[in-house]
């Protein structure tokens, strides 16, 4: 890792890996969906499982502050919250910010180290914790997957809400597509042609205001991105958020 590389680790969050992942938390349910066949779904809200799943980011952030250079800052992106609402998700990430200061106090993680975590998708709810000032740090970026264009050039109404807490906070907000996603439906000579959601549309929402970049991949099924754009800088930011005083650069 060259100096100035930030260091984002990845937990799987409200579910769990069926197996020996599962059998840690007190009860798991199935999730449901595409994922059913290898994860199962956990109650964030419930105070043994959240328990459960910051001593795993305590124990990734550890790791990662003994990786990254000096400088870099390290962040935990947690997977699944959709389904927290605005306390839940404060419950999860200050509980976690808590432990890391513990960790910091204990000389297990670098006192100097910058640590935080990332907003994924469920903007409603993130936006209603930070409004409300629930949470006792803001994130260190947003992410809004799914992300579609309209007929019009219009975000869907989730990417929205992501790019205003965005501009509130001057936070910086990246969108997720997919080329399985529909973007919109047109008639052609009495038929429906169904318009998916392209590589062209991704970079146009790259160039939206308070949208610092968007990736697309093929499918949800493979994740990893093929295009990359990136947006527009996020303006130097400096004001108070809870007690604390929050420097955002670009």
């Amino acid at each position: 890792m060259a100096p100035g590389i930030n260091l984002i680790v990845y937990h799987v969050g409200g579910n769990c890996y069926i197996g020996s992942d599962c059998d840690r938390f007190p009860a798991s349910e199935p999730t449901g969906d595409r994922w059913g066949g290898r994860e199962r779904k956990v109650d964030l809200n419930d105070p043994q499982t959240r328990k459960i799943v910051v001593a795993d980011l305590l124990g990734l952030v550890r790791q990662a502050d003994a990786l990254a250079p000096d400088g870099s800052v390290v962040g935990v992106h947690l997977d699944n919250v959709h389904r927290l609402r605005a306390q839940g998700l404060a419950n999860i990430f200050n509980d976690y910010l808590q432990a890391v200061e513990e960790a910091k106090r204990q000389g297990l993680v670098s006192q100097t180290r910058a640590v935080g975590y990332i907003a994924k998708n469920n903007p409603e709810a993130f936006g209603k914790a930070l409004d409300q000032r629930m949470l006792h740090a803001l994130p260190l970026y947003q992410i809004n997957e799914n992300a579609i264009l309209s007929q019009d050039g219009r975000l869907d109404s989730d990417s929205r809400v992501a790019q205003k807490i965005g501009r509130r906070y001057g936070i910086p907000v990246f969108l997720k597509t997919f080329g399985t996603d529909v973007a919109y439906t047109v008639g052609h000579s009495g038929s429906q042609a169904t318009i998916y959601v392209t590589q062209d549309m991704t970079r146009r929402m790259a160039q939206m205001r308070s949208i610092s970049g968007a990736a697309w991949s093929p499918d949800e099924a493979r994740y990893q991105p093929t295009l990359f754009a990136q947006g527009p800088a996020v303006r130097r930011v400096l004001f108070a958020y809870g007690n604390r005083l929050a420097r955002w650069l670009n």
